[in-house]
């Protein structure tokens, strides 16, 4: 037959830990980061001189106002007509009037009780 084993696992030996007393290591900056020491070169370039006159002036005419119409239809329009829809052929159905059913005429019982009086 199968026999049934029981066996505890294997555990080390207990021992501490030891003291990690060293700091993290610092990464080096990325190249764009880095501090430069060049500076722009400025190019000192004169202003030139300042002129007393102004720009001319010259009195410009304007054109005349044009009207411009939509060149004429090569054909006539066509006119506007209201054509109503054709009558049916048949004659339209006859109205139905029709009475509501009503009760038969009776008269209601009388009530003979009297109300009760108060306690």
């Amino acid at each position: 037959g199968l026999l049934a084993f029981s066996t505890a696992p294997l555990l080390p030996v207990l021992v501490e830990p030891e003291l990690n007393a060293s700091s993290p290591l610092v990464p080096e900056p990325p190249p764009l980061l880095l501090a430069t020491a060049t500076v722009p070169e400025l190019v000192c370039v004169p202003s030139p001189p300042r002129t007393p006159t102004r720009p001319p002036v010259v009195a410009a005419l304007l054109p005349a106002a044009a009207v411009n119409a939509p060149p004429e239809p090569l054909v006539p329009l066509p006119t506007a007509t209201l054509t109503p829809p054709p009558r049916p052929p048949v004659a339209g159905p006859d109205p139905i009037a029709t009475a509501p059913l009503l009760p038969v005429d009776e008269l209601p019982e009388l009530n003979t009780r009297r109300p009760l009086a108060p306690a």
